[in-house]
Order: structure tokens, then sequence, then C-alpha cells
């Protein structure tokens, strides 16, 4: 199944910490591609956040993926 995941990054984390968690964001992403997981990773144009399409096959990948993200605690879904 698709999901469409987009994420946006809380207004007031500090902008030394999410430098920090980007990269490491970008890293899992890639993971993420290499195991055909994640489809598409777009940002979202004039915010700071991105919107992802991944292909699972339960709910719990799902919640594991999201789960998993560096940015998890700085941003809503």
């Amino acid at each position: 199944m698709k999901f469409l995941i987009i994420q946006k990054i809380k207004r007031e984390v500090p902008i030394e910490k999410w430098a920090k968690l980007l990269p490491l964001q970008f890293k899992y992403f890639d993971s993420l591609e290499k195991d055909k997981t994640l489809e598409a990773t777009y940002h979202l144009i004039g915010q700071q956040g991105s919107m992802l399409i991944v292909n699972v096959d339960s709910d719990e990948k799902l919640s594991k993926i999201v789960g998993q993200d560096p940015m998890f605690f700085e941003s809503e879904r």
C-alpha cells in the first residue's frame, strides 16, 4: 500500500538543532530508497518540511518508518 506522509518542522525548533538533524534525515531517506520503501521525496516549497510517498504492506511498518525518522520529535505529520 502506498501512503503519503506530509511532515512539517515545528517553528520553535532552533536552527542549530534543525541543521544537525537534517543530514541525519537525508541519510535515513537514502536508506529507505535503497530498501525500495520510499518511492518519492519532495520539499515543501516555502516551508521547512517534506512530503514522502512510501510503499509498505502494513500500518506497523508505516509507524516504524515515521517513528525512526530523526526529525520525529521536531515535526508534525
